[in-house]
């Protein structure tokens, strides 16, 4: 889903194409037990292409061998894709984990775009978290301020306020295969460490 102009009064609304993709949330995790290097590796092509400047350690400029904190889990981006997957945690009993978003809020896509009629182009109730349904959405196809407050409140259902890291985009990210996790640098220069790096930055 993205944001589109809302028909206004006696406008109607223009079909879905057939084609367009509806998309339910639903994010599961199973964790791990020893995390290897093994596994973790593969996936950072996947996450970070090949070849990307972020991807190879020997590019990125020193580090600090002390990081600001570490966490097994780092999530880039507070949007659908970040709050499923840190709501799924918590509900595993897994809490110790950091989402980071260079926004000032949660939202993504959402709190981004603020313009007049602005709304998605997917149903309501496909649109949302299929672990956290939404019975009080107002119309088919949902304002942007009625998905926000959506989301705003799956923060506080899940308690994810005090693992959210706002105002701070990560510009690097290299797995350092001798320590076996990820080595992050954020835009203020403040470094990192994590196991398990998901990117959750959406397209």
């Amino acid at each position: 889903g993205k944001p589109v102009n809302e028909p206004g009064p006696g406008e109607s609304r223009s079909q879905v194409p057939a084609g367009a993709v509806r998309i339910v949330v639903n994010v599961e995790i199973r964790r791990q037990h020893p995390i290897s290097s093994d596994y973790w590796k593969p996936m950072q092509s996947a996450i970070l292409p090949q070849g990307d400047e972020a991807t190879t350690p020997d590019t990125m400029p020193a580090m600090n061998d002390s990081p600001k904190r570490h966490v097994p889990v780092a999530i880039i981006g507070a949007g659908f894709g970040g709050i499923g997957l840190a709501a799924r945690l918590v509900e595993q009993g897994l809490n110790d984990f950091l989402i980071f978003d260079r926004a000032a809020g949660v939202g993504g896509t959402w709190w981004a775009n603020r313009y007049p009629g602005c709304a998605c182009d997917v149903p309501s109730h496909l649109y949302s978290l299929s672990f956290a349904p939404n019975p009080d959405w107002t119309r088919r196809f949902a304002p942007r301020d009625e998905i926000q407050n959506y989301l705003e409140r799956c923060v506080t259902r899940f308690g994810l306020e005090r693992r959210l890291v706002l105002g701070t985009g990560i510009d690097r990210a290299a797995w350092d295969e001798q320590a076996g996790r990820w080595r992050l640098t954020d835009d203020h220069g403040e470094t990192w460490s994590a196991d398990v790096l998901v990117s959750a930055i959406g397209g």
